[in-house]
């Protein structure tokens, strides 16, 4: 895709949309597989604690292009 590849260059002209695969492909992130075990853990330990868990409100949203980021998520106990 670009010349010298190897080498970092920062004022390099962007290239083509979807050039490089941090998502998906051989360069997925390594930590994807253990992040979702940590965070199924997580969420099964929260809703044993409190099993009336409930949305007190709509969840609000960080516009981040290919993610659902969430900037707030109002629960009750």
């Amino acid at each position: 895709m670009f010349a010298d590849p190897e080498r970092l260059d920062i004022s390099r002209a962007a290239g083509a949309p979807g050039h490089l695969g941090y998502a998906h492909g051989p360069h997925f992130c390594l930590g994807a597989a253990p992040a979702r075990a940590q965070t199924e853990v997580a969420l099964a330990a929260l809703l044993r604690r409190f099993p009336g868990l409930a949305l007190a409100g709509a969840p609000g949203r960080v516009p981040d292009p290919g993610t659902w980021r969430l900037a707030a998520l109002p629960v009750t106990l």
